[in-house]
């Protein structure tokens, strides 16, 4: 046998060794766990059992990675877990994903309830732009009860990009026109003028700055 044949058999009598103590601590483990899964029963096969780590900031190393080779130190980390078939491990992660998107939605309710709640406070040029905030609004009843595209602009202070995404992204047919033909009368835009640059106002009529100063130049404002 020649010296390279030798070293290789050699690693793989380590391996093999390696590989047959990995299977022996597991099922050590999943024995002293109960010998099948928490949730459903589960106890067919062992290598579909699995380490779920009830809470993720205590977990020091993962189980079935099997770095740790010591009984006793192993022992101590699936204190921390449950043990759960791959199914189940699959159901548990989806739960917490779903679960933590809830919390992340709930937040957002939260801050965009409390802008719109207190939006004299706010200068809403930064989320004008954003169709997000709008299903915590009354949109959808206005919408629903067919409020004139151009009054729906106004309240919500948003633009006509903006209402548009909103309508794709839920999937409602409205009033397709991009623009809005109709214009504040004069007296209208005076008091606009008053408390909102030209600007604001464009984005209250969906329209650009350059339209609004075309009916200051008419009205002769």
């Amino acid at each position: 046998m020649e010296k390279n044949e030798i070293y290789d058999y050699l690693n793989g009598s380590n391996y093999r060794y390696l590989k047959n103590s990995r299977v022996r601590l597991k099922e050590k483990l999943v024995e002293y766990k109960g010998g099948k899964c928490e949730r459903c029963g589960y106890d067919k096969c062992i290598t579909a059992l699995e380490f779920h780590h009830l809470d993720p900031d205590e977990k020091e190393f993962g189980v079935g990675n099997f770095e740790v080779l010591s009984f006793d130190k192993c022992k101590k980390e699936v204190d921390k877990c449950i043990l759960v078939c791959a199914n189940c491990h699959r159901e548990i992660h989806y739960e917490e994903y779903l679960k933590k998107q809830k919390e992340e939605e709930q937040k957002e309710i939260e801050v965009f309830t409390e802008i719109l709640n207190n939006r004299d406070k706010y200068d809403f040029k930064h989320i004008n732009n954003s169709y997000k905030f709008l299903k915590y609004t009354d949109i959808f009843s206005d919408i629903k009860n067919n409020v004139d595209r151009k009054d729906i602009l106004k309240k919500y202070r948003i633009n006509n990009r903006t209402f548009n995404k909103f309508l794709e992204e839920n999937g409602i047919e409205y009033s397709k026109s991009g623009k809005i033909d109709n214009k504040p009368t004069k007296d209208e835009l005076i008091e606009l003028l008053k408390n909102n640059s030209k600007a604001a106002i464009s984005r209250m009529f969906g329209v650009t700055w350059q339209a609004v100063n075309k009916w200051c130049k008419k009205y002769e404002i």
